[in-house]
């Protein structure tokens, strides 16, 4: 009979706040729905599965909202892979399967925003991550925002002490989040404060020579490529010739990512000297000389 009497009062306990959980969902929800705008972004509703296949475009490839029908928005739904012509799949948690949580993305060309559900990861707060990760590995755990790249817990931007010491908070789609900021000598050992002064300084694993720090020579512009580690993003910094569409790179070189780099190969990887490595990218195949932490 205790048993029972115990079990009685852990269920009477626990309705309270289970009513309470699905009660703040709801309200989340009909706020969502009924909006219909987030920030001045008009939010893309959840489609009945047959409203989806009336819609031609549903599915395919999209460069803007344009090529969408309405009210499908042009969205990159994982890093890797091209836009394609969407709905919501979310509003709240409530409507994600178990292991994924209820996001806002921004469609391209800002004209819109979709909720998905996106991946619940293992990386923890100020490690990097994608807010469209398919891996835990790249993905936020439990409770953290994906911001500018990083993961960070809800913060109020009116009360700065909320974050921990290295970050600041910063509005974003799905609120308030913190983000890490530097200011010039506060990076842990083996990183360096990239873009100091600016809204945009972390504390990044650099590759290459800092020209921001030691400026380029005349004539060459520092670029700077980021992409993510386990514990941090790392930034290739180069002196490179500016290039465009009207500027060409000289026959043993190709523009990339705004500078023209030297071509390279398997046969021919030691043609970018110190410092550099030769990079395949798979995507677009060709072979590239890339800064190195090496």
């Amino acid at each position: 009979m205790k048993w029972r009497m115990g079990l009685g009062i852990a269920v009477g306990l626990l309705l309270p706040l289970l009513f309470l959980y699905v009660h703040s969902e709801v309200v989340r929800w009909r706020h969502w729905s009924q909006a219909g705008t987030l920030q001045g972004a008009r939010v893309v509703p959840i489609l009945e599965r047959d409203e989806r296949h009336a819609l031609l475009t549903y599915g395919r490839t999209c460069h803007d909202e344009k090529d969408c029908d309405a009210p499908l928005a042009c969205l990159n739904l994982f890093p890797s892979d091209e836009p394609v012509c969407v709905d919501s799949s979310c509003m709240t948690d409530l409507q994600c399967k178990q292991g994924f949580t209820c996001r806002t993305r921004e469609a391209l060309a800002q004209a819109a925003v979709v909720r998905r559900c996106v991946l619940i990861g293992s990386q923890q707060e100020g490690q990097p991550c994608f807010i469209g990760a398919l891996r835990p590995e790249t993905a936020c755990a439990q409770g953290l925002f994906c911001g500018n790249g990083h993961c960070g817990r809800p913060c109020q931007l009116d009360m700065p002490s909320n974050c921990p010491e290295g970050f600041v908070c910063r509005a974003g789609l799905d609120g308030p989040s913190c983000h890490p900021f530097c200011k010039g000598g506060d990076c842990p050992t083996g990183q360096q404060c990239v873009s100091p002064g600016t809204d945009e300084a972390r504390c990044m694993i650099v590759q290459g020579e800092n020209c921001q720090r030691d400026p380029c020579a005349e004539g060459l512009e520092c670029k700077v490529t980021s992409s993510p580690e386990k514990e941090a993003w790392s930034a290739s910094m180069e002196c490179l010739v500016s290039c465009d569409e009207k500027r060409a790179c000289p026959e043993d070189s190709m523009c990339f990512l705004g500078g023209c780099r030297r071509r390279c190969g398997p046969e021919a990887k030691d043609v970018c000297g110190p410092r550099k490595r030769c990079v395949l990218f798979p995507v677009d195949k060709f072979w590239v000389c890339m800064s190195s932490s090496d």
